[in-house]
């Protein structure tokens, strides 16, 4: 194609034409890398609330193993409170976990 044949109205139709479809292409271009860094810093995101409310989850369970040891070695002893404090730490330990449950499912969807 010889650009020299063209008329001026042509040249100036042709350089604008690739000026645009240029300059969207780029624009495209770094909208999709921006979309992809938020993506990935969504994630990282929700990766990192997931672990904290997964440690939190074993930091629960620890704790309230200690208190079923002590509970229990409490009922052996014949203590009157320790019943009530077997009902406390099964209600403690349901709430607990239903609550970081619902949040964990809760952030996912986020």
């Amino acid at each position: 194609m010889n650009f020299q044949k063209f008329g001026a109205g042509a040249k100036v139709a042709l350089c604008s034409l690739m000026v645009a479809l240029t300059g969207g292409m780029s624009t495209a271009f770094a909208q999709i890398d921006g979309v992809q860094m938020l993506d990935e810093g969504t994630r990282a995101g929700q990766n990192l609330i997931a672990s904290l409310i997964r440690f939190l989850q074993i930091g629960l369970g620890i704790a309230a193993l200690v208190t079923l040891v002590m509970v229990i070695y409490n009922v052996f002893k014949q203590e009157r409170e320790a019943a009530i404090k077997l009902i406390w730490w099964v209600v403690g330990l349901a709430v607990g976990f239903a609550l970081m449950t619902a949040l964990s499912n809760m952030l996912q969807g986020v």
